[in-house]
């Protein structure tokens, strides 16, 4: 899968699926902001919520909703922008 790609709910099942067994949280990094927020909603339609955005584009309670999500165990994949793995609130 590219970093132009959008995540189809297909490509989502190996991530999602190891979640369901063991708790792995995906991780996916790119700098492209617009194409994270469309792949989010895009999975949201066809039901699956598990996913979570990290990029500087959040405002701080979008930002720390997002990482309480990771945190918890709620989020099966994290999509993040290259800039926020400095961050050490991440």
């Amino acid at each position: 899968m590219s970093a132009t790609s959008p995540i189809c709910p297909r490509q989502a099942v190996p991530a999602l699926s190891k979640f369901d067994r063991a708790g792995a949280l995906t991780v996916v990094i790119s700098p492209l902001v617009a194409l994270m927020a469309d792949q989010v909603q895009g999975m949201a339609r066809t039901g699956i919520s598990s996913a979570v955005i990290v990029n500087g584009m959040l405002s701080m309670p979008q930002r720390q909703d997002a990482l309480d999500r990771v945190r918890l165990g709620e989020a099966a994949m994290l999509l993040i922008s290259p800039e926020q793995l400095r961050s050490k609130a991440v």
